[in-house]
C-alpha cells in the first residue's frame, strides 16, 4: 500500500484453490443469479440459502463475475442468523460500498460487504435489486408503483384503534382522511400512535397527533420525485391522488392542490421493492435469464392434467381478462405442479383460484360457461364453483377425451385478501387485497405460489418468497416470524409436509415453533377439535407414524397432553399400527376403521379408563365417539387373558371366533398389532380379512325347519358353525344342516 498498489487490480489477479464446499456453493449460487444491465454495464445479484457459517465466501464473488461476465456484482447468503452481503465491481459507475453502507456496512467502491440481522434474504434481495433498479427505471411513476386501494384511517379514529389497524396489516403509517371520504389531511405512523398510547392516550382522535405536512402526487409523477419526498423529507408513505398533475407558482402551492383530491393509492418504500420484483422487474433489461421465478409451467400443466382441466384454467383466465381482473391459481395445486408430482387426475385435485376483484362475480360469470352453479361465502368473499364434469367434456375439442371422471367438479374462488388473526389460535379475518399479499398470508413458502391464467402470461409462475428454492432444497420454511403465533395449526401442517415430501424445518424456522411451543404454550390455546382435524389429516397421510414420531421430538405431542408424549414402548406400537393399518387399506374392504382412535389407544396402552378419556375429552371427541373408544379399549382388555391362552395352544380360527365373535373392527386391528407368533399373525390376519365377510349358507328359518325354537340359541348355532367354516372354507350347506342337527340332539339332552 506504501508504494500504492491498487487493491482491485490486486484482486483481479489474486487465484485461490476452491474446496468442495466453495464450489457445491458456488454452484447453487449461479443457479439463483440475475444480471442486469446498468447504464451499459452489467451487475449481477446472486443469493444463497445456507444453514451454516461458509467460509471464504468472500471469495465466490469475483467468480460469479468471472463467468458470467458482469462488471458489478452483490452476493448475499443467509448463514446461521445473519444475510452476508459481498459486494465487488470494476467500474466506478456502480459504488457497491455506498449500497452496503445502506445495509449497515462498508467498504470501498470495488469492495465492500454487509451483514445484516434485521432483514430476511429476500427482503435483502430485494433491496439490492431496487437500488440497482432506481439507476435505470426513471420512466416509471406512482400510478404504477403504488399500492392500492390504500388502506387509511378517518380523522376521528382513536389512537388505540389507529395501532390496532397498522399492527393488523403490518403497517409502518397510513394516510389519514377527512371524515366520509377519500381526501388526505395527514399522516398517523406506528410509532407516534404507538409512542401516545404508551402515554395513556389511547382515546385521543390521530387528528390530534397526525403529521400534517406531507406531500401527495399525482399518478404521473416520476420515481425521481418519489425518491426525494422519501429521503428528503423523510415521508416513509407517499398518498397517490387522483387527477393529472398542475403547475403552480410554487411547489408548497402544488402539493397544497394535489393533497385535496381523492387518495387512489399510497407509494411505500416496501411497494416500490414489491413492484419492483413483481411485473415492474420485466422492464428492467436483463443480460442473463436464470432466475427459478421466470419460469413458465404451461407445458408442465399441458403434460400433467387432463384436456378438460387445461381447458377449465385458460377459461377462467379468458372470463378473467374479459373482467378486467388477474386470475390465478394458487395453493398446493401449485406446489405439485412444480414439484412436477405424477398421476393427477381431476376429481382428485384441489384447486383453488384467487382473482384481483370480486370473487363472487366472477364466479358467476364462470359459472354461465361452464353450466354450473355457486355457492356465495360473502363474509369471507370467497365462492365454490360446483359443476358437472360433463360439461367440460361437451367442447368440440374435448368430446372425444378419454375422460372418465364421473360427479362433479368443485372449484373455490377467492378475492384476494389478506387475513388477520385478533389473538393467537383465533380463526382469520379477511379484507381485500393484492395477490402478493393474497399468498404472504399463506403457510409456508411452498405454498405462497401462484400461476397466472389470464391469456398472454398463462402459466407464468408467481413466487414472490422463494418456494421453489425451498422444493428444491426441500426446506419448510415460514413467510414470517410470527406465522406460528398467528395461526398454531400450522405446525402440525409443517409437519405433514415434512414427511410426505421427505423435506425436513429451516432452522430458522424450527426456532420459531419451539418458541411458540415452549415459550408460548400456544398449543394449549387451540381447541380440541382443531387439534383432532389436523391428527385426523395425519392419519391419512402414507406414514403417519412418522407424523407422529416427529410431534413428539418437536414437544407438540405431549403438550396436547401429557400421557401422549412417547417412550419405547409406545413408538414401537405406534409403528406396530401403522403396519397394520397399511395393510388393511390395501385390501379395500368397505369396512373403514377409526385410524386416530386406534393411535390415541396405542399412545395411552398403560393408562387407565379415566385417563384414556380424559384425552379424549381434551381432544373434544364427541360422546358417541368417546363411547366406542371406551368399548374398544374394554374389548381389548376383557380378551387378553384368552387370546394369550388361545395362543399358548395355537388355536383355530373356530377358537378365536369364539373368543372374538363379532367384536369391533378397531379392536381385533390393534391385537393383530400385538401379535408376535407368526401362525397366530396369519390366522387373525385370515380372520379379519376373510372371517367379518364370511357369512353360512344356512339361516334362522333353516335351523327353525329342524325344530329348533326362536330364541338365542338359534344365534349361537350359527356362531358355531360359522367358526367351523372358517377352520373349513370347503364346509357345503349339506353339511352344515347336518352340523345344526347333531347341535340341536345335544342341545335336547
Amino acid at each position: 500500500m506504501s508504494l500504492n498498489a491498487d487493491l482491485a487490480v490486486v484482486s483481479k489477479v489474486i487465484k485461490r484453490v476452491m474446496g468442495r464446499e466453495q464450489l457445491k456453493a458456488l454452484s447453487d449460487m449461479l443457479e439463483h443469479t440475475i444480471v442486469r444491465d446498468i447504464g451499459g454495464e452489467a451487475l449481477a445479484i446472486s443469493t444463497m440459502q445456507t444453514e451454516t457459517f461458509l467460509e471464504d465466501f468472500a471469495t465466490l464473488a469475483p467468480k460469479i463475475m468471472e463467468i458470467e461476465g458482469c462488471s458489478a456484482i452483490f452476493a448475499a447468503a443467509t448463514m446461521e442468523d445473519k444475510v452476508q452481503v459481498v459486494g465487488r465491481s470494476n467500474s466506478p459507475q456502480i459504488d457497491v460500498g455506498e449500497i452496503c453502507r445502506m445495509l449497515g456496512g462498508g467498504g470501498h467502491w470495488y469492495a465492500a460487504s454487509a451483514s445484516v440481522k434485521d432483514m430476511t434474504l429476500p427482503q435483502v434481495r430485494d433491496f439490492l435489486q431496487m437500488q440497482s433498479s432506481l439507476l435505470v427505471n426513471s420512466g416509471e411513476n406512482a400510478g404504477s408503483l403504488m399500492t392500492s386501494p390504500a388502506v387509511g384511517a378517518p380523522e376521528d379514529l382513536s389512537i388505540s384503534e389507529a395501532v390496532s389497524l397498522m399492527n393488523r396489516y403490518g403497517l409502518k403509517a397510513v394516510p389519514v382522511f377527512k371524515k366520509d371520504s377519500q381526501v388526505c389531511v395527514g399522516l398517523i405512523s406506528q410509532e407516534t400512535a404507538a409512542k401516545a398510547a404508551g402515554h395513556h392516550l389511547g382515546a385521543i382522535s390521530i387528528g390530534t397527533y397526525m403529521q400534517r405536512g406531507f406531500k401527495a402526487v399525482p399518478r404521473q409523477a416520476g420515481i425521481q420525485e418519489i425518491v426525494d419526498i422519501m429521503v428528503g423529507s423523510q415521508q416513509r408513505l407517499i398518498p397517490v391522488v387522483d387527477g393529472g398533475d398542475v403547475q403552480c407558482e410554487s411547489e408548497q402551492q402544488r402539493y397544497d392542490e394535489l393533497a385535496s383530491r381523492n387518495v387512489v393509492g399510497v407509494v411505500t418504500r416496501t411497494d416500490i421493492i414489491r413492484l419492483f420484483m413483481g411485473e415492474h422487474g420485466a422492464h428492467i433489461p436483463t443480460v442473463s435469464r436464470k432466475n427459478r421465478k421466470e419460469r413458465n409451467l404451461a407445458s408442465v400443466m399441458s403434460k400433467q392434467l387432463t384436456p378438460a382441466c387445461m381447458h377449465f384454467l385458460r377459461l377462467a383466465g379468458d372470463i378473467a381478462e374479459e373482467m378486467g381482473m388477474a386470475a390465478y391459481v394458487v395453493g398446493g395445486f401449485v406446489r405439485d405442479l412444480v414439484m412436477e408430482r405424477k398421476g393427477f387426475k381431476l376429481q382428485e385435485m384441489d384447486i383453488d383460484l384467487v382473482v384481483e376483484g370480486d370473487a363472487i362475480e366472477f364466479a358467476h360469470q364462470l359459472s354461465i360457461s361452464v353450466k354450473g352453479r355457486v355457492r356465495e361465502h360473502r363474509e369471507f368473499m370467497t365462492a365454490m364453483l360446483v359443476m358437472p364434469i360433463e360439461e367440460l367434456k361437451q367442447e368440440d375439442k374435448f368430446r372425444d377425451s378419454h375422460l372418465s371422471e364421473p360427479g362433479l367438479f368443485k372449484v373455490d374462488i377467492a378475492s384476494a385478501r389478506l387475513e388477520f388473526y385478533a389473538e393467537p389460535g383465533a380463526l382469520p379475518r379477511v379484507e381485500r387485497a393484492s395477490i402478493k399479499m393474497d399468498l404472504y398470508r399463506r403457510d409456508f413458502s411452498i405454498n405462497a405460489m401462484a400461476i397466472r391464467l389470464n391469456p398472454g402470461g398463462f402459466g407464468q409462475i408467481v413466487d414472490f418468497f422463494d418456494g421453489q428454492d425451498d422444493i428444491k432444497n426441500k426446506r419448510i420454511r415460514t413467510l414470517h416470524a410470527l406465522s406460528f403465533v398467528e395461526d398454531p395449526t400450522r405446525m402440525f401442517r409443517a409437519v405433514r409436509f415434512e414427511q410426505r415430501y421427505g423435506f425436513r424445518l429451516g432452522a430458522q424456522c424450527e426456532r420459531f415453533m419451539r418458541n411458540a411451543i415452549d415459550d408460548l404454550h400456544l398449543v394449549d390455546q387451540l381447541s380440541g377439535g382443531r387439534i383432532t382435524h389436523e391428527l385426523e389429516l395425519m392419519m391419512e397421510e402414507r406414514n403417519p407414524y412418522l407424523c407422529f414420531k416427529r410431534l413428539d421430538e418437536l414437544g407438540i405431542i405431549g403438550k396436547i397432553h401429557p400421557l401422549l408424549a412417547m417412550d419405547d414402548d409406545k413408538r414401537d406400537m405406534a409403528d406396530r399400527i401403522r403396519r397394520v393399518l397399511e395393510w388393511y387399506m390395501r385390501m379395500y374392504l368397505p369396512e373403514k376403521p377409526d385410524m386416530l382412535m386406534l393411535m390415541l389407544i396405542a399412545l395411552c396402552r398403560k393408562s387407565a379408563a379415566p385417563e384414556l378419556a380424559g384425552v379424549l375429552n381434551r381432544l373434544q371427541f364427541s360422546q358417541k365417539r368417546i363411547r366406542f373408544t371406551m368399548q374398544v379399549r374394554s374389548v381389548i382388555m376383557s380378551v387378553r387373558q384368552a387370546m394369550s391362552k388361545w395362543e399358548k395352544s395355537n388355536g383355530s380360527l373356530r377358537d378365536l371366533h369364539r373368543i372374538l365373535g363379532r367384536a369391533p373392527l378397531e379392536s381385533m386391528l390393534y391385537l393383530l398389532a400385538r401379535e408376535d407368533q407368526t401362525d397366530q399373525h396369519e390366522k387373525l390376519t385370515r380372520y379379519i380379512y376373510l372371517g367379518r365377510e364370511m357369512k353360512t349358507d344356512i339361516n334362522g328359518e333353516d335351523l327353525i325347519a329342524l325344530g329348533i325354537p326362536k330364541g338365542p340359541q338359534i344365534g349361537r348355532i350359527l356362531d358355531e358353525i360359522l367358526g367351523a367354516k372358517m377352520d373349513d372354507p370347503g364346509l357345503d350347506k349339506a353339511r352344515q344342516l347336518e352340523m345344526a342337527r347333531a347341535y340341536t340332539e345335544e342341545l335336547n339332552r
